[in-house]
């Protein structure tokens, strides 16, 4: 077995859903891999159809050791949390030389039907587009694999087109798949709505003030302030306004994201102490430039706008 250690089955699991954990392998593992790997009937669409080598056996559970070392990802062993056992493979892998990581799923004969791929695959899809911050996951699946483009389906994955293993860069030249994406921008809807809640303290104001240098006494003297319209302290303007920030950066679009601009409309004070929320809609969604156009705005606790814009963010592409 090469590198592979005994004691890789304590390592911190991959991915984990509600039944399954996806770990690294470990020497212990290896029989387990490779009764399927030998299994004629599952390799049916796997390794041009042809069983595993000896050879092959050990060369896939090294490169899925190389591959976690360098890159934290591989494809890895699918456990069920209640037997314990290895009821399949799956995980995250570079495809070929295109950038793009690659999902996949084996489940064992005997575990098939109860929808460990979709549940294994929706974990490894959702780490590479919200963990990882990519913009896009891709899965290759041979011609005629109905059952796992049925999973890619139900995924929410699209077929791009058939291509092979030198249009992929992929290590096996010779193979023929289909090819199917799913883009991080097709994780959201016009009218889909977020929002957060903050109470600005006068620590707040006074970071803000270390950071910019902007001690208009409107904003830091009480007495001042207590002397204009306002009658007390305003918050800076755009220490209210940078909930949007938080908005963009957490929320819609969240990790990941771009912020590529901001309208703002300044239309009353928000004054040190209050409590406010700021919310965001998609107005927009430009999947060529994998891009949103968002109203947002900002409310008082009494429901009156403060602050409003249409912000633009992007995708990390």
């Amino acid at each position: 077995m090469g590198a592979l250690e005994d004691g890789a089955e304590e390592a911190v699991s991959l991915l984990e859903t509600e039944r399954l954990v996806i770990r690294p392998w470990s020497a212990a593992d290896r029989e387990d891999f490779a009764a399927m790997a030998r299994d004629t009937e599952m390799m049916r669409y796997m390794n041009a159809g042809k069983p595993f080598t000896e050879e092959e056996i050990d060369g896939f559970l090294l490169r899925q050791e190389r591959q976690l070392a360098e890159l934290g990802v591989c494809m890895g062993a699918m456990v069920e949390k209640e037997s314990g056992r290895i009821a399949g493979v799956a995980g995250i892998q570079p495809l070929g030389t295109t950038g793009d990581y690659e999902i996949g799923w084996w489940v064992a004969r005997d575990r098939q039907g109860r929808g460990y791929a979709t549940e294994a695959g929706r974990a490894a899809m959702r780490h590479v587009l919200e963990t990882l911050a990519h913009p896009r996951v891709a899965a290759i699946i041979d011609p005629g694999n109905d059952a796992s483009v049925a999973v890619a389906t139900r995924l929410g994955m699209r077929y791009v087109k058939r291509t092979n293993g030198v249009e992929l860069g992929h290590r096996r030249p010779n193979i023929v798949v289909d090819l199917f994406h799913r883009e991080r921008v097709d994780d959201f809807t016009v009218g889909q709505r977020a929002s957060f809640t903050k109470t600005f303290t006068d620590d707040d104001v006074q970071r803000f003030v270390a950071i910019t240098g902007d001690t208009n006494p409107l904003h830091v003297d009480d007495a001042f302030a207590a002397r204009t319209r306002f009658g007390r302290r305003v918050l800076h303007g755009m220490l209210a306004a940078s909930l949007f920030s938080t908005m963009v950066g957490m929320l819609i679009p969240g990790r990941g994201a771009i912020y590529r601009s901001q309208t703002l409309s300044f239309l009353k004070p928000v004054f040190v102490g209050d409590t406010v929320t700021a919310h965001f809609v998609i107005r927009e969604i430009d999947r060529e430039r994998h891009r949103l156009t968002i109203d947002a705005w900002i409310e008082n606790a009494s429901g009156e706008r403060v602050v409003e814009g249409v912000c633009e963010a992007g995708l990390l592409r």
